[in-house]
């Protein structure tokens, strides 16, 4: 005989994914101009898996428990991959607020016919956070990519500018007719130069490590002085 839950979740899944996208735009500051905040195939594709995990007549072996695990984490990784490009860019408490909202909503809606047993509840809870956990990973990573190709891009950007007026320095100070002020000026320029395109050279490493890049060492022999001794 079917669980009454699984059966349940199964008959109510448009009412959920409903109430889902009320509550979140009510609830999510981000869904504002959003035109539909779900995923209908992919949702309803997870909520059939949730209730697969409820079900007492579907067969579970070892190959249908690891193929719905990886689809739910294929659908989080979906869902949580798309509020990271969004236009309006959704902030990673919010992508987990959307799950909140949706263990929220499913658990009041099984609430109305039945007394949710103690496993079953864990069950639904547990995989709404396998869920989240890989739509939160997935999201931080794709932020994490767009940081870094923001910060090679500005690098690479404002390298031209600087290397333009880093000549114009050079032109200035080899100009045999140029005043005392215009060669303090083009020296402090230039200085101000040096430090900016030291500043963007530890962009570009910060980049680079946490891309997983690493950094490029010269090594080249040094003569060490005396032995330091004791005062």
């Amino acid at each position: 005989m079917e669980n009454g839950i699984s059966e349940s979740l199964r008959r109510n899944i448009p009412r959920i994914l409903a109430i889902w996208e009320e509550q979140a735009y009510q609830n999510i500051l981000s869904s504002a101009g959003v035109t539909s905040l779900v995923l209908k195939n992919a949702i309803h594709s997870f909520l059939e898996y949730l209730a697969d995990e409820l079900s007492t007549t579907v067969e579970k072996t070892e190959v249908r428990a690891a193929q719905d695990k990886l689809n739910i984490v294929n659908f989080a990784k979906v869902h949580g991959g798309g509020r990271a490009i969004e236009p309006l860019h959704y902030t990673l408490a919010e992508v987990i607020l959307e799950f909140q909202i949706l263990q929220r909503v499913i658990l009041e809606i099984l609430e109305e016919q039945y007394s949710i047993p103690t496993n079953d509840r864990k069950t639904i809870i547990s995989v709404i956070n396998q869920a989240l956990t890989a739509a939160a990973t997935q999201f931080a990573e794709i932020q994490r990519q767009t940081q870094e190709q923001f910060a090679l891009t500005l690098v690479h950007d404002l390298r031209s500018p600087i290397h333009a007026a880093t000549m114009g320095v050079y032109i200035i100070k080899q100009d045999s007719t140029a005043s005392m002020e215009s060669l303090h000026v083009a020296d402090k320029i230039g200085k101000n130069l040096e430090r900016l395109e030291s500043m963007l050279r530890e962009l570009l490493d910060v980049s680079r490590i946490r891309s997983g890049i690493g950094l490029a060492f010269e090594l080249e022999a040094v003569r060490l002085g005396k032995r330091p001794t004791d005062c």
